[in-house]
């Protein structure tokens, strides 16, 4: 269970701060700080490895996700 929460808490963040907050109290403090700076020291590979070589197939796979808030508003508006 607690590794569902970690896994959305990340997926949801756009900080590794933002991610911290959101999971304090899901695993115990030490482990949380462990793991907040092991993906922080990662970060940096990851961007190089997966998101830059990856970037136009990110990009339009994430086009529904952005869209849709404004489709949905668009639509209950008129």
């Amino acid at each position: 269970m607690s590794v569902d929460l970690l896994e959305k808490n990340l997926a949801t963040s756009q900080t590794i701060q933002e991610f911290k907050n959101k999971s304090l109290g899901i695993i115990p403090n030490e482990d949380l700080i462990a793991f907040s700076e092991t993906i922080e020291k990662f970060q940096s590979i990851y961007h190089e490895l997966v998101v830059q070589p990856n970037i136009s197939t990110l990009e339009v796979d994430m086009l529904p996700i952005f869209l849709f808030p404004q489709l949905k508003r668009q639509y209950y508006v008129n």
